[in-house]
């Protein structure tokens, strides 16, 4: 929220997510020693100044899953209105490194730390590595751009993001199944 708008108040304020989102009932979760999880609806962080009944994001939902040792994926699901629409996440990185990548995983490293990020899914991902840049076109920070190559009006991505110390590597990773069921 830029610092120029009011305090956020009413309905949409719900999450403390201001006009750009609001919980939802339920969200899913599990928190304990080995794992944290959620999954949740957060279609309506795109309701801000539009009608849900005519949005272009029918919905997205995401799922995440810490699993210690510096592993999270995450799942998003989402569809839209039109399958020419352009459907792509972005992670965002510091702008105190430099990312890289290696077909379609992404490294970045800043001091003693590192993180991958490894799109599992779609099974034929676009991957970009853009930066961004403020109004004046003055560097800001890094952003990765991950879309699927096929157009429709689904996407399923899997995402794999690791951290790990600056000399660390990638474990293997594989997609066990690709059935819209699991």
């Amino acid at each position: 929220m830029h610092t120029s708008e009011p305090p956020a108040s009413g309905d949409n304020a719900y999450g403390g997510n201001a006009a750009w989102g609001k919980y939802t009932a339920p969200l899913h979760y599990l928190m304990n020693s080995n794992v944290g999880y959620v999954s949740a609806d957060i279609t309506t962080a795109y309701d801000h100044d539009f009608n849900a009944a005519t949005r272009a994001l029918r919905y997205w939902y995401r799922e995440v899953l810490a699993m210690g040792g510096g592993t999270q994926i995450v799942w998003d699901r989402v569809k839209m209105l039109d399958a020419s629409y352009i459907k792509h996440f972005r992670w965002h990185l510091s702008a105190a490194g430099t990312p890289s990548k290696t077909g379609n995983v992404v490294t970045t490293v800043v001091g003693s730390s590192a993180i991958f990020i490894d799109p599992v899914l779609p099974t034929s991902p676009t991957v970009k590595i853009v930066r961004n840049l403020n109004e004046n076109s003055q560097s800001v920070n890094w952003r990765v751009e991950i879309n699927d190559s096929v157009t429709g009006t689904d996407l399923n991505a899997l995402t794999v993001l690791y951290a790990t110390a600056s000399n660390g590597s990638l474990p293997t990773t594989v997609a066990i199944t690709t059935d819209a069921n699991h």
